[in-house]
């Protein structure tokens, strides 16, 4: 089964206490989880902030319910339904909107929150939560600066991405690094450090191509690095790679050689705060249970 949308999961969330239980999140996940048949795929699920997606959702169904009046907190992280709740639910509609939530004006949901209130919720509105719609936008606009990130090293010159790849994974593995690309350079076009002393190196060979790399490419790297000795190598381009060049960095049984494409490449330097700046910062805040539980007990 598809995970449900948070909405979709108000109704059964609601009708799961009408045991007269009370219930925690977890509780709850695990008993609409084998109620609704959701796959390990399924509960398998992650939020941008690492969190449970069918948790995510229904923290955000218990919100809408409990703005509603129709569930309540008995002790903290603990709910149960309420007399209003119990006396509304054989009059509830299947799916358990906010625009159904706006029509009722139930406690804190007012008519005036929709003027005027639309016939079916906005898709965007109705099928993920606040947190997803964020994850959503950071993500799209992750996206297009990759993208734009990418075509920009793309006009760099030969030398310009060399530097380049080397304050990277500089910033990578926390090393010194220096470049060391010029003619007749055999395949290396700059080292990395781990320690001061510049006893543990990691050789780097950086292609700003716009074809695929194949693997004569991978093969003359991996013979550059066996000339000096080299045990680990980071092979980098714009582009991206064959098949038989991820085979041939794969199969090197005493060698370790780690491919970067394009894309990855403009996804780590954004990771890393390497060619990019911060616009603006954003907090998102929780309610902290514990300060509240904590300034009970002074």
């Amino acid at each position: 089964m598809t995970m449900p949308k948070y909405y979709e999961l108000s109704r059964p969330l609601l009708e799961l206490q009408l045991d007269g239980n009370t219930y925690g999140l977890n509780d709850a996940a695990a008993a609409i989880a084998q109620k609704l048949s959701l796959s390990e795929a399924d509960l398998a699920e992650r939020v941008k902030c690492g969190r449970s997606r069918l948790k995510d959702r229904l923290s955000w169904a218990q919100y809408d319910l409990k703005k509603a009046g129709l569930l309540e907190n008995v002790q903290r992280g603990v709910f149960r339904i309420t007399d209003f709740g119990r006396k509304q639910f054989g009059n509830l509609p299947p799916i358990l909107d906010r625009a159904f939530l706006i029509q009722q004006g139930w406690g804190g949901w007012r008519r005036d929150e929709a003027t005027p209130l639309p016939e079916t919720p906005p898709q965007s509105c109705n099928d993920e939560t606040p947190d997803e719609r964020i994850d959503k936008a950071f993500g799209e606009l992750e996206t297009a600066l990759a993208e734009e990130f990418l075509e920009r090293l793309k006009t760099l010159s030969p030398r310009g991405f060399e530097v380049f790849v080397v304050e990277l994974v500089k910033a990578l593995y926390y090393g010194v690094g220096e470049v060391t690309g010029q003619t007749g350079d055999g395949g290396i076009d700059g080292m990395v450090y781990e320690d001061r002393l510049h006893l543990d190196r990691i050789y780097l060979q950086a292609k700003r191509w716009q074809g695929q790399v194949g693997s004569p490419a991978i093969d003359a790297f991996i013979g550059a690095m066996t000339r000096r000795g080299a045990t680990r190598g980071v092979f980098v381009t714009t582009s991206n790679y064959s098949d038989p060049a991820r085979r041939a960095a794969g199969e090197v049984r005493d060698r370790h050689v780690r491919l970067i494409d394009g894309l990855e490449l403009a996804k780590l330097a954004i990771e890393y705060n390497v060619g990019v700046s911060v616009k603006r910062k954003l907090e998102i805040k929780r309610l902290d249970s514990d300060y509240f539980e904590e300034i009970e007990t002074v």
